[in-house]
């Protein structure tokens, strides 16, 4: 049975006022009012779990405040919490489609930067935020500071396959079969069976 489906027009979340639904699939999508007089198309879960509660006037508000309680306004970690924010929570945002505009949030806590830097600790030199997890919300369970080869092994595209409870991308099980990065991803596209896939160290 599927979930029932509950009205939010009318109700606050945060700065935003509901005025109105404007797509129930795949999942509920909602035009706000906010306080500031501006409006903003919000899914439906983000009001839920209180990703989004501004059309962005908060993160400029936080942004301020912070700059006066941290001093790390300027810091490798600062900017990489803010544009996490801005690509889940800002339609205007060039990434916000394949973040935000694909339901992709992040933790209500990470809100306060300060919290995001007692979970993540400051960004090493070289590294960026990465979701281990590419289908999941930014988390402390689903984050980690990756080198840019990190970042390309977990990008979506690259297929990530289970086999006797191990998971691994394409190309990792490859590589630990002795066989080029591409190998394991042809086979899979071909038709072979996942086990046969990435346990076979020779095509056959």
């Amino acid at each position: 049975m599927g979930r029932l489906f509950k009205d939010k027009t009318g109700q606050r979340f945060g700065r935003l006022v509901v005025k109105e639904l404007i797509s129930k699939k795949p999942v509920a999508k909602w035009v706000c009012v906010c306080d500031c007089g501006n409006e903003t198309q919000v899914w439906g879960g983000h009001l839920k779990s209180g990703v989004t509660r501004s059309c962005g006037c908060l993160l400029t508000d936080s942004n301020k405040e912070n700059n006066t309680t941290h001093g790390m306004t300027k810091s490798r970690t600062y900017k990489s919490w803010r544009s996490m924010k801005m690509r889940c929570t800002l339609p205007s945002m060039p990434s916000y489609k394949y973040y935000g505009g694909k339901g992709i949030g992040f933790d209500s806590s990470w809100e306060d930067f300060n919290t995001f830097l007692s979970d993540m600790g400051e960004r090493p030199e070289g590294m960026s935020l990465d979701r281990i997890d590419n289908s999941k919300d930014y988390s402390k369970e689903n984050c980690r500071w990756s080198t840019p080869a990190q970042q390309q092994a977990n990008r979506k595209n690259c297929m990530h396959l289970t086999h006797n409870g191990v998971t691994q991308t394409a190309a990792e099980w490859a590589v630990s079969l002795g066989l080029t990065k591409g190998a394991v991803w042809n086979r899979i596209k071909l038709g072979w069976p996942i086990e046969k896939a990435v346990t076979t160290r020779k095509a056959g």
